[in-house]
């Protein structure tokens, strides 16, 4: 069983693995700054929470891309 204590690159292993408790983990885990920053650009709350989940759809579908994720932070900011 995953802490909320697991570093970044110990998330991406277990979520390349199918992991849905570390995927839920880095979800929240980045929540709060990601909605500030996507906030700034779509200037709507409603929006800034399409645009997270959206990315975080794509994350989770595209999971096994992110074995090569060196910085986790810089990535889901991109």
């Amino acid at each position: 069983m995953l802490k909320d204590t697991a570093n970044d690159r110990e998330l991406v292993t277990e979520i390349v693995e199918g992991n849905e408790q570390a995927f839920s983990i880095l979800f929240f885990r980045y929540l709060s700054i990601l909605q500030t920053f996507a906030t700034k650009f779509t200037k709507s709350d409603d929006a800034a929470e399409e645009v997270i989940q959206d990315a975080f759809v794509r994350i989770w579908l595209n999971r096994d891309r992110l074995a090569g994720v060196e910085n986790v932070k810089a990535y889901l900011y991109k």
